[in-house]
Formats: structure tokens, sequence, C-alpha cells
């Protein structure tokens, strides 16, 4: 039994030191993102319309008149027709039973 006992507080200490680890490493990774973020904030801050970039992209990704149709991957996809719903049968259900359930018989 005390044997167990170590082996239940090895397995759970190794589980808190790879916790720690995980929590290290993920810390790390955030700095690096909050620093990524803050200078992708500062560059944006040096231009003096942030919107000029997009523009001239925009533009430039627009097809010439006489151009090529686009890639069918771009295209929207079409949506199929609503199906016709079943007509009503005696009793409320739209789809009839199968003979052997419908007689009154069976129902009850």
């Amino acid at each position: 039994m005390k044997t167990f006992g170590v082996l239940f507080a090895g397995v759970l200490a190794a589980g808190l030191v790879v916790e720690g680890a995980y929590i290290v490493k993920l810390r790390r990774q955030v700095n690096a993102l909050a620093r990524s973020v803050d200078s992708l904030r500062d560059d944006s801050r040096a231009t003096d319309d942030f919107r000029a970039p997009a523009a001239a992209r925009q533009q430039q990704s627009l097809p010439a008149p006489g151009a090529p149709p686009a890639p069918a991957w771009s295209r929207p996809v079409p949506q199929p027709a609503p199906q016709p719903v079943p007509p009503m049968v005696e009793g409320g259900d739209s789809l009839p039973l199968p003979p052997a359930l419908s007689s009154p018989e069976a129902r009850e």
C-alpha cells in the first residue's frame, strides 16, 4: 500500500511539473504575440492613411475589362431549390403509415 502511495505521489508531481512547463511556454507565446501586436500597432500609426494600402490592393485585385472569368472556386455556390412538402394524409401525418400499422387495431 505504501508503494502505491509513493507511485501516486510521483505521478502527481510529474503532472505538476509538466503543467508548470506548459504555463511557462504559454506565457512566452503570449508575450511574443503581444510584442508582435504592439509593433504592428506602432507601424500602423506611423503611416498617415492606413486605408491607402488596402484600397490599392483592392484596385489591383479587380479584373480588367474583357478578362477571363474568375476561377470556379471563387464563384458563389448555387443553392438547391427547396423540395416540395409531401401532401398531408388523414390524421395529420405527413407520411402514410405502412399497411400493417394503419389499421385501427394496430393503433390501439
